[in-house]
Parts: structure tokens; sequence; C-alpha cells
């Protein structure tokens, strides 16, 4: 991995299967909800909690969203 890409790859675990660096910044805000449902629920439940003390926000759980939104997706396909 040169340095190039050490810069570009997010430093999160788990690493995602994809990742997409665009233009910009995401700005966590009282509004800012966090979309998921199925099993992958249990970890939004998670980082909302783990964000809660951080941040002082009480991100909302929801099942869709149009912005200001962070998803959470599982990939059936990947065990």
């Amino acid at each position: 991995m040169n340095d190039k890409t050490k810069l570009l790859t997010p430093n999160i675990i788990p690493l995602p299967v994809s990742w997409e660096s665009l233009e910009g910044q995401f700005t966590l805000q009282q509004d800012t909800v966090i979309v998921a449902s199925g099993e992958a629920l249990e970890l939004a439940k998670h980082l909302a909690a783990w964000l809660k003390p951080a941040t002082g926000l009480a991100l909302l759980l929801q099942t869709e969203a149009n912005e200001n939104a962070i998803w959470f997706e599982l990939n059936p396909k990947l065990e």
C-alpha cells in the first residue's frame, strides 16, 4: 500500500467492502439520522449509543431518509 492509498483508506473497523470518497464533508447535527433495518439495526443502535457521549447528539434510528443520514446495510452475499 502506498502513501496515497493509505490517505484514501478509511480508518474504521471493520473496513467496508467498498468505499467512495467524494468532495465535501459530512457533519453530524441534531437532525442527522441513522438509517437501518433488519440485522443492520443492532449495529446502528451500537453506533448511536457510541456517538451520544462523544457528540452529545441522540441520533434517531429510521428505516429511510433522504439526506443528512448515516446508512447501514448488510450484504446478504457476504458471510
